[in-house]
């Protein structure tokens, strides 16, 4: 039995209004619309959230984005998902996701997740999620396992 759905950022409903690190806030802002549109249907309409926060935002702090994106979010955030999918093949790569073939090891990566993990343990305000039902994603593929490498995380 389907109870409910939960929506992945995917790149749509961006807010053109925004400066560009912050647009993504209107995906989640659209998704939250709806969801709370049919919040009396018997299957629940993205009772969850997957939002992106870019972590090489380059005129925005990342913390700021975050801050946006629990906001926009009505309380449905669940996740941030980045993608770090990069390949030596140019034509296995999305431009679109802007990746680089470093991305887990640059330092503000790691400070992004650094900064989740205390949003999601309540050691900053505002949190993600109080009920502690929270994740980062990393979309990555690699020829040789090991290329990928993994931040310093004494948090985990």
């Amino acid at each position: 039995i389907l109870r409910a759905s939960v929506f992945a950022e995917c790149n749509t409903h961006y807010d053109r209004s925004l400066p560009d690190d912050l647009q993504p806030v209107g995906e989640t802002r659209f998704i939250a619309e709806i969801s709370a549109a049919y919040a009396d249907a018997p299957i629940k309409f993205a009772a969850a959230t997957i939002g992106y926060a870019d972590p090489f935002a380059t005129r925005t702090p990342y913390e700021k984005i975050l801050d946006a994106q629990i906001a926009a979010a009505n309380g449905r955030l669940r996740a941030i998902r980045t993608s770090t999918a990069w390949d030596q093949d140019p034509s296995l790569n999305y431009p679109i996701l802007r990746t680089s073939q470093h991305m887990l090891a640059d330092p503000r990566f790691n400070g992004a997740l650094h900064l989740l993990a205390e949003r999601v343990s309540g050691g900053k305000n505002p949190p993600i999620n109080g009920d502690g039902d929270f994740f980062g994603g990393v979309w990555a593929f690699h020829r040789r396992p090991s290329a990928l490498r993994m931040p310093s995380c004494s948090w985990l």
